[in-house]
């Protein structure tokens, strides 16, 4: 007796999706029950039942429910809309130099060199000597022309 025989692998037959398609075919339009669909072409109940489970699945999955009702369509519009603005203001947000965060930003961290510190009496007149560093002696220059003498 040879070793191979002693240990001998049984072979899971493997099927065409063709195969596969047929029987759940048969086995939905047939008069014949799943179990004799499955015994008529040498296949495993149980697999034959996996195969029509799997068929159903990517059935839903790629058939569509059927025609919009009225207000499947109505809010279908609202969300394209509503998609529409958000991407818009998402790409504005994108160009922007701060990154559309320039609100947000925390009182307490320094400023960039683009700012000009507001007054801190509140509205009104703009101080004689506002806060703006040596490097920006051009800014001053122009704050100045909107002061009055």
């Amino acid at each position: 007796m040879m070793l191979s025989e002693v240990f001998m692998v049984r072979k899971r037959p493997t099927y065409t999706p063709e195969f596969k398609v047929e029987a759940v075919r048969l086995a939905h339009v047939g008069d014949k029950s799943v179990s004799q669909v499955a015994q008529d072409l040498g296949v495993s109940e149980t697999t034959l039942r996996e195969w029509m489970e799997r068929a159903e699945r990517s059935k839903a999955a790629v058939a569509p429910a059927g025609p919009l009702s009225a207000e499947e369509r109505q809010e279908l519009q609202r969300l394209r809309r509503e998609n529409a603005r958000l991407q818009m203001e998402r790409d504005f947000l994108k160009k922007s130099p701060t990154g559309g965060l320039a609100s947000l930003r925390d009182p307490s961290s320094p400023r960039s060199r683009d700012e000009v510190p507001g007054h801190p009496g509140g509205e009104g007149q703009l101080p004689r000597r506002p806060h703006v560093r040596v490097s920006e002696r051009v800014a001053l220059g122009l704050l100045r022309l909107g002061i009055a003498p």
